[in-house]
């Protein structure tokens, strides 16, 4: 859950280096502050008054909405969607195309599975999975 990078990013810290972030020309970005060390790859949105802190990994097309707060050290897989308002502590991983709506606290060490709806807020390392896909009865359908 990121602690690695997060041991490496306080060592080089501790040496008195500063840590550049890299953000893509592509990035929409109407952030407040964005810390150090992050990289945020091509076509995601930083909404307005969000704040993004150190270490965190943003994977192409994710929205990270309006005054949202994201911690330290959490990796955000391809097309997330964290709606407006949402507090996310540190060092929690997001699959792909996961969505958090408004409002919500993500706690430390929360995982969230690809293709997953975060609607409340949730626990401490806490691991959440969408429901199997399950085949219907095609008889319930017409394919004319």
């Amino acid at each position: 859950m990121n602690d690695l990078r997060k041991k490496k990013f306080l060592e080089i810290k501790a040496l008195g280096y500063q840590i550049e972030s890299y953000i893509d020309d592509t990035v929409v970005d109407f952030s407040q502050f964005v810390g150090e060390g992050n990289i945020i790859l091509e076509n995601c949105s930083l909404g307005p008054f969000c704040k993004i802190g150190n270490g965190n990994i943003v994977y192409p097309s994710t929205t990270i909405s309006h005054h949202c707060q994201v911690g330290d050290f959490n990796f955000f897989s391809i097309e997330c969607a964290v709606a407006g308002e949402v507090v996310i502590k540190n060092n929690s991983f997001f699959g792909a195309n996961c969505t958090v709506r408004n409002d919500v606290i993500v706690e430390d060490y929360t995982l969230i599975g690809a293709g997953t709806y975060i609607s409340k807020n949730t626990e401490k390392y806490g691991v959440y999975v969408p429901e199997r896909a399950k085949k219907l009865d095609k008889s319930c359908f017409d394919f004319r």
